[in-house]
């Protein structure tokens, strides 16, 4: 068992750090959804799926451990999507943040930027997590790639990314937005291969 398996169960097997984590993520989300209220009120509501790219992913986090904790199991496909927008979103704003450090953690704005960047390098972090229990199919796959993609497109094609303090680093966010995407959906189409093959030889093993 390698380290992240140990930590997976080791929180799992544990309900009180189940809800801590819980508790940490429900508050995170609600400050999340906060920080968009100004970007909520001048966007139109079909955008607005679009928008709170983190706190909707804290969001399915806490949903997803609440279902763990009452029915003490996983569903498969939230699990998945949760997964890659965890890593994605939350890498995506401790870059932004590191690249308009100008701005961010300036003397006015750092005491916010400075627990948001800490606090989405544990958003990344606590994905590992899922990743033993991950059970991707490749219909599943191929889904959650087209919707990360539109995600993508309407980020960058029509704007509801979250306010930039200019367009500097706009490429360079694009790029990283696109390479999550998809080097995060080979990675999932890997667990899919390697996890079935395991899966094969263990019933023959068995049999």
């Amino acid at each position: 068992m390698n380290f992240i398996d140990w930590l997976s169960k080791r929180i799992f097997d544990k309900k009180i750090l189940l809800i801590i984590i819980l508790i940490t993520n429900l508050v995170g989300t609600a400050f999340g959804f906060y920080y968009y209220e100004y970007q909520f009120r001048t966007s139109p509501i079909y955008s607005w799926i679009f928008i709170p790219d983190c706190p909707l992913y804290t969001l399915l986090f806490s949903i997803l451990l609440l279902i763990f904790l009452i029915k003490n199991r996983l569903p498969a496909y939230l699990s998945v999507i949760t997964f890659v927008g965890l890593i994605k979103y939350g890498s995506w704003t401790v870059s932004t943040i590191a690249l308009y450090s100008d701005y961010f953690l300036s003397p006015t704005n750092f005491n916010l930027y400075s627990i948001l960047f800490f606090a989405h390098i544990g958003m990344s972090l606590e994905s590992l997590i899922l990743f033993p229990i991950l059970n991707p199919s490749k219909k599943g796959i191929a889904l959650i790639f087209s919707w990360f993609l539109v995600n993508d497109a309407s980020d960058y094609a029509f704007g509801t990314l979250p306010y930039l303090p200019s367009n500097e680093h706009f490429n360079f966010l694009l790029i990283q937005s696109l390479f999550f995407t998809i080097f995060l959906s080979l990675l999932l189409f890997w667990i899919c291969s390697h996890r079935s093959r395991y899966s094969t030889k263990t019933k023959k093993l068995k049999s």
